[in-house]
């Protein structure tokens, strides 16, 4: 693979080192972190964590960021990861991203925003990332990733205080779409937490 003339350009370079760094399990967290850093100076030259919502971001350096913002929450750094997370989900419309692109990576950043708030008891902001979810996915991307937000959304809801009506609904919703996407491990959790069926 090093030896195509392709992986020797920024971008093919920039992606085959996220993969490596990816792929690689055993990798200490702050070895990754500098790994990552590194992969994405090689299209953004001094990356500033508190300027990232000034970035024009591309594909690649959304996954990155995404995954050295999940780096720093591996690492305890929750404000860090939630900030790094906060910024690419807030600034998606000026990314550049294609529409095809924006289906198939926006949605990861935007859930482990949601599961880090929900990590950390930020209840009502991960209950609003949760909505936005659910509006872009009624919008644009389907269907795969709407029964984890709507049963993060419900758990929300419900550690908030909420009525239970208002969450229970949205755990059933999370519940039937679970079984109608075929995954039945979040169905099956969701049937034994709430009793759901």
């Amino acid at each position: 693979m090093q030896n195509n003339p392709l992986s020797q350009r920024p971008l093919p370079s920039q992606l085959l080192s996220y993969v490596g760094i990816i792929l690689n399990a055993d990798m200490l967290p702050d070895k990754k972190l500098a790994a990552l850093y590194t992969a994405l100076g090689k299209s953004i030259e001094n990356f500033d964590d508190a300027k990232i919502g000034e970035y024009r971001l591309a594909c690649n350096e959304m996954l990155i960021l995404n995954e050295i913002a999940l780096v720093h929450a591996q690492l305890g750094n929750h404000n860090n990861a939630i900030h790094l997370l906060e910024g690419i989900v807030g600034n998606i419309e000026n990314s550049r991203l294609t529409t095809s692109e924006k289906a198939q990576v926006t949605p990861k950043p935007h859930a482990d925003l949601a599961a880090l708030l929900l990590k950390t008891q930020a209840y009502e902001k991960a209950a609003k990332v949760c909505e936005r979810m659910l509006d872009m996915f009624k919008q644009l991307y389907g269907l795969p990733h709407a029964p984890k937000t709507a049963y993060t959304l419900g758990v929300c809801l419900q550690k908030m205080n909420k009525d239970e009506k208002e969450y229970m609904y949205w755990l059933t919703v999370a519940y039937h779409a679970a079984r109608g996407t075929g995954q039945s491990s979040l169905a099956d959790k969701i049937r034994e937490e709430y009793g759901i069926s």
